[in-house]
């Protein structure tokens, strides 16, 4: 009865903590400190899976556990990845300290993420059980809160599309759309710097016409054939080009030393289509 009463008054300790929490980025911190209070525990982590590669990435990590924080781990694998892939608890079955267990938060039957336990004493079933009931309430919190912000994000969205829109309808000067057309792609993609290139048929080439968010200020300024590096490549192949680790490219995304000063990380280069030609 005692470890029952326990279990209750940790559980509406957890859910009174997570209700003042409305983001994912707030309901994280709070959740994994109060496990690690909760469960007496030494290191406490959060993985979630990444759908593009497979791997489960270590979101937030507190205790012996903060140095995992951003950490890629092998999808599948070790008590992250089981606990995804199973859907259920992972307990370490060494008698020798230190000892974990890993538990999935479960929303509509999909894993959203794995909470990891460590710590020198043993975990008993009772513990399991009161960390899947910990999972549970996360999950829920945690699912409540990101279709929250995807509905806050597809608003803005449709807001930025709308300030475009406006901008293209209300002007015929190209410098105040492009102004306009750079400032929603930085703001609502979350990206560092973006050009735009405008095509120029008798010479094969793309022009600079604006950018945005550059730390040189003749970076990606020099003209471009079609064909030449992965934003002539875009125009050529009129698709997507899409670089996620420039350090791992062979290719160059503008021309030799162009953005060697900025420290980009990742790329991407999308052709502007009108009528089936390409503008841009």
């Amino acid at each position: 009865r005692r470890e029952r009463e326990r279990e209750l008054e940790a559980i509406a300790a957890l859910s009174s903590a997570l209700r003042q929490a409305e983001t994912r980025a707030e309901i994280i911190p709070i959740l994994l400190r109060q496990v690690l209070v909760l469960l007496k525990a030494d290191s406490v982590a959060l993985g979630v899976p990444d759908p593009a590669t497979g791997e489960t990435v270590v979101e937030l990590g507190l205790g012996e556990s903060q140095p995992l924080t951003g950490q890629r781990l092998p999808g599948g694998e070790g008590p992250f990845g089981q606990a995804l892939e199973t859907g259920k608890a992972q307990v370490s079955d060494s008698i020798y300290p230190p000892a974990w267990a890993a538990v999935p938060l479960i929303a509509r039957q999909a894993p959203l993420a794995a909470l990891w336990v460590g710590r020198q004493s043993a975990i008993g079933a009772d513990e399991v059980r009161l960390l899947g009931s910990i999972a549970d309430i996360a999950a829920t919190a945690i699912h409540r809160a990101t279709l929250y912000e995807e509905t806050q994000r597809r608003l803005e969205r449709l807001t930025a599309l709308r300030t475009i829109d406006l901008a293209i309808n209300a002007s015929q000067d190209m410098r105040i759309i492009s102004d306009v057309l750079l400032a929603q792609v930085l703001s609502q993609l979350d990206v560092d710097a973006a050009a735009l290139m405008l095509a120029n048929p008798l010479t094969q080439t793309l022009e600079y016409a604006a950018g945005r968010g550059f730390r040189q200020r003749g970076a990606a300024r020099s003209p471009v054939r079609y064909g030449e590096g992965y934003v002539g490549q875009a125009v050529m192949e009129r698709r997507l080009i899409s670089v996620p680790d420039l350090r791992r490219a062979t290719g160059q995304p503008v021309g030799p030393g162009e953005l060697s000063g900025e420290s980009f990380q990742a790329y991407y280069a999308v052709p502007l289509l009108a009528k089936g030609n390409v503008v841009g």
